[in-house]
């Protein structure tokens, strides 16, 4: 049984709802769902269209509409800054990216004017993992974007 809030509309009281997603009921359901994608994405902050954050130093963004919101297996793009002062601790990060469930995709190559990104197929637990041991091994948590 939902209750009737200040300027809520339902069906049958006499009130409309004028815009699509504004009843009791719909609000309701938005709320679930948010609430289950947010415990999913622990530590992250909802924004309105993607969940934003700093995991283990490193910027991360995660998209309502993306499957990684869901805690499936997705494509993720993990980049730097272009640097050359860069270069050694971009192939310290990239090969932080192994895994039993990773999938590396694709790799830049910046020391030859490539971009310094990585692409990586996997779930964000994972993920989290390689951000953790790059900021430990490689010193690099605070130039890294994660999305």
């Amino acid at each position: 049984h939902a209750e009737e809030g200040d300027g809520d509309c339902m069906v049958g009281n006499g009130k409309e709802c004028g815009v699509v997603g504004s009843s009791v009921i719909q609000k309701q359901s938005h709320k679930k769902r948010g609430d289950y994608l947010m415990t999913e994405m622990e530590g992250l902050t909802d924004s309105g269209s993607a969940f934003v954050g700093t995991v283990f130093g490193a910027t991360v963004i995660i998209h309502h509409t993306s499957i990684a919101a869901r805690q499936q297996a997705h494509r993720w793009v993990l980049r730097m800054p272009r640097d050359r002062r860069h270069s050694q601790k971009f192939k310290c990060m990239a090969h932080r990216v192994r895994g039993e469930n990773l999938k590396l995709e694709y790799m830049g190559h910046p020391e030859k004017g490539g971009l310094p990104m990585v692409v990586v197929l996997g779930k964000f637990a994972e993920m989290r993992e390689v951000l953790a041991s790059a900021r430990d091994r490689c010193n690099v948590s605070a130039d890294l974007t994660l999305e």
